[in-house]
């Protein structure tokens, strides 16, 4: 329910409210719970305000009647009212936000009751007035909102909403607030760049109507975004509606953002085993779209390793002019290795013949190293070359690789001339063992020869000249050699033996007979060939002999003779008288003429 609006005078306020209270009364005899609402500061339901100002004014909330017994204090009926009141340019009344819910109950007898009955419950509410706002009067019935709980009997009900009048008035307050702002703020970096936004701080005051929005007291004005840019700017007005702005400040040299930098990938020359053999680099490319680069040059830059090893590519910063930074890199780390192994090897050896030829194989000893990725081969860290066959020979070059994938070559040597094998000899005659009778002609025959690669012989010459005639002129055993010798200096000798012996003409008795009587002298001769010299005989002796014809089987003894041994010059024969032994009877002699060239003639005679 709510009570007619008033005017200023006191009077008119008190006489309206005894129809109130009659109005109460008889909403009473209804048996009805009714909600009164009232403006109870200064004039009764009625609120002055400055053009541009907000007061703030009392509600109070109290109520006449039954209400349902459903209603407790656990478990109330509720009222709220609206606390904010406007008055727009154009003086178009309004309100909203309600209040929070004040509680209404049951007494024990089902009555209306609230905390604290009989003093009414209040809330506090705001009154704004727009600085355009026209002077005036303003009516605005004061909005409520109830709630009961379920149940029989009556319920909470505001009818007759109160309606409240506001006066606007002129506004006293002609001097706008007084704002007072700082120095700029932000991170500073190189030649007049910021490198963040840039801020300034503000403070207002108002000893007037004060500020209309309390947040202006105190407030900071900033950039937006990078390049030349200025803050924003913001109007403080007071309650009366006077403004001052502030800002905007500026324009601002903002560079936030780094240079962007883009890098390639690694780029180098890739050997074996996971290392490169040359120097590892990385393109990169960068640009800045605010301030520009520091460093031009930095638009394009190419970094790379220095030096041997596991070695990475160190990192290069990119400044803008603002002073701000990105890194690139670093990059790897790499396995590097640009050099080849160090190869040395010594002077060519071997065994040096005439002629300037070689009579073995020539080699070289060779060492490797490699600081860096190592040898591919470790077995290359020590090595020999060496030639192979004969001839003109070269030593070939040979190829040391390290792990990462360089090679080293050792060079070749040479060529050498090199003659591995000795000459050789042919002796065609005198064959090996040859027997020749005293006296008879005989011709030398040999050759020398060499291997085909060889040095070729130098000298072929024997104990006789090829083609001439062999020595036969003593009897006994000989040797022959011939020496071959080729260009590089090999010889080779090869000798052959062989024996002269005299003409030996068969041993004869008288009528061939070799079956005599024991103790008979038995006439023996034979020839030698022109020889008459006895001292040619070196022995005449007998053997006890099987008589199988399977020769002595005694060692010889010499024989008797009759006159001993002669020569008789006609016949050009030896001859003797053997004087046998009658013991002889029965068995079987072999008679022996040793001759001094070595040689032995036997006749088998069987005795009776």
């Amino acid at each position: 329910m709510s009570r007619p609006t008033v005017s200023r005078l006191w009077a008119c306020a008190r006489a309206l409210a005894v129809v109130s209270a009659f109005i109460i009364l008889m909403a009473a005899t209804a048996n009805a719970a009714v909600l009164i609402t009232a403006e109870l500061q200064g004039d009764f339901n009625y609120v002055t305000v400055e053009q541009g100002q907000t007061v703030a004014f009392p509600i109070s909330l109290s109520a006449i009647g039954t209400i349902r017994c459903t209603a407790t204090r656990s478990n109330p009926a509720t009222a709220k009212v609206d606390t904010k009141y406007t008055i727009d340019a154009g003086g178009t009344a309004a309100s909203d936000t309600l209040s929070a819910p004040l509680p209404f109950y049951a007494d024990p007898f089902c009555d209306v009751t609230w905390p604290g009955d009989p003093t009414p419950q209040t809330v506090t509410a705001s009154l704004t007035a727009n600085i355009n706002t026209p002077v005036g009067e303003y009516s605005l019935p004061l909005h409520t909102q109830v709630t009961t709980p379920a149940g029989s009997g009556s319920a909470l009900r505001d009818d007759t909403p109160t309606v409240v009048t506001f006066q606007v008035v002129p506004g006293t307050d002609k001097t706008p607030p007084v704002v007072s702002c700082g120095s700029p703020t932000g991170v500073s970096g190189s030649n007049g760049w910021y490198t963040s936004g840039v801020s300034v701080g503000c403070t207002s005051t108002d000893e007037g109507s004060g500020l209309a929005d309390a947040s202006d007291a105190s407030f900071t004005l900033a950039t937006t975004g990078d390049g030349g840019v200025s803050t924003s700017s913001r109007t403080v007005a007071d309650n009366s509606g006077n403004t001052t702005t502030a800002g905007p400040f500026g324009p601002f040299s903002i560079d936030t953002v780094a240079p962007s930098v883009g890098c390639g990938a690694p780029s180098g020359t890739l050997g074996s085993g996971g290392w490169y053999t040359s120097d590892v680099s990385v393109a990169c490319t960068a640009s800045d779209a605010t301030s520009g680069l520091a460093t031009p040059a930095d638009a394009a830059f190419t970094l790379a390793t220095s030096g041997e090893g596991s070695r990475s590519i160190g990192a290069h910063a990119v400044n803008d002019v603002a002073g701000n930074t990105t890194t690139a890199g670093p990059f790897g780390p790499f396995n590097i290795d640009t050099v080849a192994p160090s190869v040395g090897c010594g002077a060519p050896s071997g065994t040096l013949g005439s002629g300037g030829w070689y009579i073995s194989d020539v080699s070289v000893a060779c060492t490797a190293s490699d600081a860096t990725s190592g040898l591919a081969t470790p077995a290359d860290a020590a090595f020999t070359l060496a030639t192979s066959g004969e001839g003109s020979r070269s030593i070939g070059a040979r190829s040391v690789n390290d792990v990462a994938g360089n090679a080293s070559s050792t060079g070749g040597f040479g060529p050498f001339n090199v003659d591995l094998f000795d000459p050789t000899v042919t002796i065609s005659s005198p064959s090996d063992g040859a027997t020749f009778m005293l006296g008879s002609p005989v011709s030398v025959a040999f050759s020398c020869g060499d291997t085909a690669g060889g040095s070729g012989v130098d000298t072929c010459a024997g104990t006789t000249a090829d083609g001439s005639a062999l020595d036969t002129s003593s009897v006994g055993a000989h040797s022959f050699s011939v020496t071959a010798t080729d260009h590089a200096g090999r010889t080779t000798t090869v000798s052959h033996t062989y024996s002269v012996v005299y003409g030996f003409g068969q041993l004869a008795t008288p009528g061939g007979r070799t079956s005599v009587r024991a103790a008979s002298a038995v006439p023996v001769w034979f020839s030698l060939d022109g020889i008459s010299d006895t001292s040619a005989i070196r022995a005449v002796t007998s053997a006890a002999a099987s008589c199988d014809g399977s020769g002595s089987v005694s060692t010889g003894t010499p024989v008797a003779m009759n006159g001993g041994l002669r020569y008789d010059a006609s016949s050009d024969r030896f001859s003797f008288v053997w004087k046998t032994d009658k013991s002889w009877a029965g068995s079987c002699r072999l008679l022996e003429i040793g001759l001094n060239d070595g040689t032995t003639h036997t006749m088998m005679f069987d005795f009776r």
